[in-house]
């Protein structure tokens, strides 16, 4: 019978069999987190920014998952992988937002037997209607427990675009308008000479794909008719029948009526593209304006019918005292807002104790949206008497439209001048201290004393050097005219040399533009001209109009023309990356925007000097011209 086996060695062996058997049971429980820990710390929390925002804004929600535990045991002998926790989204978010895009981040540090993890969930949204909207908890379950973050309210509003709402102005909408153009007019009854300022906007729910174009202006008959610029062009957004627009102004202008009754104002055509290939033309509805006359009763002495508007008169003097022999300038100045361009102001005829004279006038407009200025009439005072002679109140009778009614107290103060000296009976003046002065004596100048006379006679051409150099001149100038002619017909020949220059120069001046809207935050017209950019230089290189081709088609034509597959491939991927920024245009930044301003400006020099051979194009059968 063999001797059995030693007890020291019983005890030596059996904890190192009951270790090894322990180490898949460990590593299974933790895989299915039931890894003993000490208490994790979990924590939701759930951000939006702004808080304040209008429609069409874009907002920042995140919202951070945080687990710390501990495991017991050493780091070697467990896997610790991500901890298993359901986030749960409120799902009020999608009722009342739209998420434009999302991007999680997650981190997951080890340090010993403590594991900290961290998740970020990161959404773009845009609020689908005004008002306080409410976004609810969200919720993280995990070993069992439900933890909550807070909730998060944003107020949002819509914009100060102006709603149409003005009566027989509500434009006719069946509920499948993507782009329609409305006028508004900021009065629709005023009186003959009173400005009546109407703005066209273009509404539209998708994005535009090219800038909008005007191709009918309004008609304004019977009105004196003048445009007011925009110093910024914003776009805002408004709500019509639940539906969000985007609205922008196109034009605006001041209008006075010319005649009483019912004018009409036309209407204004809108040609723009809804996508590369859908083009759409809108027209708003005619605008009536009701035109009063003026009133009959109590009209002023010298009121002209023309002098309409809110206007205060002003009066100044050159100098406050003048001696009897010499003169002052007066400067009188009508300035307010109004119909400047058939404003009437008569001319001072007489002032007691003066001659006057008529000097000139002048019209200084002023900009903005009430169209005004300045109309100054400029005189000379001669003095026909001595001593304090007073310039009384120069008064300008109007109209005002305000308050309808007409103004007789817009005058001037009055203006005292002193004169000093002394006049004759006849009315000539004489210095303070001496007699008459004799104003021929003044003038007479001596007599010049000379041996000889001067001859003044100009020298004849004929007997001087020029005549050779003009006779050289004239014929180098004829043969120099008949090169340019030549040089000028062969540019404005249609060859790929021409097409490329004109090319070049769009290139520059639409790169400029977009420029400008990276400033203004307009994404949407900024890849708008990119793409424009990158299709004009494609006709002027293949010599086939590549707009409104499809995306295939064009990579057809690249590969016939050729082209390096690595700028095919960056042409193809900016043109993509522009149309989704047109269809998305909250995915990108003002950085993103500098850096594909950057990289167009690189390919248009790639392109430039890539070597391509002459395509067919997609329409006909025959082969383009080949560029040069």
């Amino acid at each position: 019978m063999p001797n059995p086996v030693p007890k020291t060695l019983l005890w030596v062996i059996a904890p190192v069999l009951l270790f090894f058997a322990a180490v898949p049971w460990a590593n299974e429980a933790l895989a299915q987190g039931r890894a003993p820990v000490d208490r994790p710390k979990v924590s939701v929390t759930m951000t939006v920014s702004p808080t304040k925002a209008k429609l069409g804004d874009q907002l920042s929600l995140t919202i951070r998952v945080s687990i710390q535990q501990r495991y017991r045991g050493r780091r070697g002998f467990f896997s610790m992988t991500r901890p298993n926790y359901d986030l749960q989204v409120p799902t009020t978010l999608t009722k009342d937002f739209t998420v434009v895009r999302s991007t999680p981040f997650q981190m997951n540090n080890i340090v010993g037997t403590r594991q900290s993890f961290r998740s970020d969930n990161n959404y773009a949204i845009r609020p689908r209607r005004a008002g306080r909207l409410l976004i609810p908890p969200a919720r993280v379950v995990f070993k069992g427990r439900t933890y909550s973050s807070r909730s998060a309210v944003v107020n949002v509003g819509t914009g100060p675009a102006p709603p149409p709402s003005l009566p027989g102005q509500l434009p006719n909408l069946t509920g499948d308008e993507d782009l329609f153009v409305h006028a508004v007019a900021d009065k629709l009854k005023a009186y003959v000479g009173e400005q009546v300022t109407i703005t066209w906007y273009l509404y539209y729910k998708s994005p535009v794909a090219r800038q909008a174009s005007i191709v009918t202006r309004p008609t304004t008959d019977n009105f004196f008719s003048e445009e007011i610029p925009f110093r910024v062009r914003t776009s805002t957004h408004t709500t019509i029948g639940g539906q969000v627009f985007t609205v922008t102004p196109v034009i605006r202008r001041a209008l006075f009526p010319l005649k009483a009754g019912r004018l009409r104002v036309g209407s204004l055509g809108v040609e723009a593209y809804l996508d590369y290939y859908q083009k759409v033309v809108r027209r708003s509805a005619v605008v009536s304006i009701e035109a009063m006359n003026l009133p009959t009763s109590n009209v002023p002495a010298g009121f002209h019918p023309k002098n309409v508007g809110q206007f205060k008169v002003t009066a100044e003097l050159g100098q406050a005292r003048i001696n009897a022999h010499s003169a002052t300038s007066l400067k009188v100045t009508v300035q307010g807002s109004g119909f400047m361009q058939g404003l009437k102001v008569d001319r001072i005829k007489q002032i007691p104790g003066f001659k006057v004279r008529f000097a000139g006038q002048k019209t200084e407009m002023a900009t903005g949206v009430q169209l005004g200025g300045k109309h100054i009439h400029e005189y000379v005072l001669i003095p026909t008497a001595v001593g304090a002679q007073k310039v009384p109140p120069i008064c300008f009778p109007h109209f005002d439209p305000k308050v309808g009614r007409y103004v007789t107290k817009a005058c001037s103060r009055a203006l005292e001048v002193m004169v000093t000296g002394k006049l004759t009976p006849g009315g000539t003046s004489t210095a303070p201290g001496g007699g008459a002065d004799n104003e021929l004596r003044r003038r007479l100048k001596p007599i010049l004393q000379a041996s000889h006379l001067r001859n003044r006679t100009t020298s004849r051409l004929h007997k001087t050097p020029w005549l050779l150099w003009l006779l050289t001149l004239l014929p180098l100038l004829v043969l120099l005219s008949m090169v340019l002619i030549r040089v000028v017909r062969s540019l404005d020949r249609d060859t790929g040399s021409r097409r490329r220059r004109q090319a070049r120069g769009h290139a520059r001046r639409r790169l400029r533009l977009a420029a400008s809207y990276i400033k203004d935050s307009d994404r949407v017209s900024f890849f708008t001209e990119i793409a424009s950019v990158i299709q004009e230089l494609l006709t002027a290189r293949l010599g086939v109009r590549v707009q409104g081709i499809t995306a295939v088609s064009l990579e057809a034509l690249l590969e016939e023309s050729e082209m390096s597959p690595a700028l095919k491939e960056r042409l193809l991927r900016d043109l993509e990356v522009c149309d989704f920024a047109r269809f998305a245009p909250a995915a990108a930044g003002e950085a993103e925007m500098q850096e594909v301003l950057s990289r167009t400006r690189k390919l248009i020099g790639d392109v430039e000097r890539a070597r391509l051979k002459p395509v067919s194009d997609p329409g006909s059968e025959t082969p383009a011209e080949a560029p040069s």
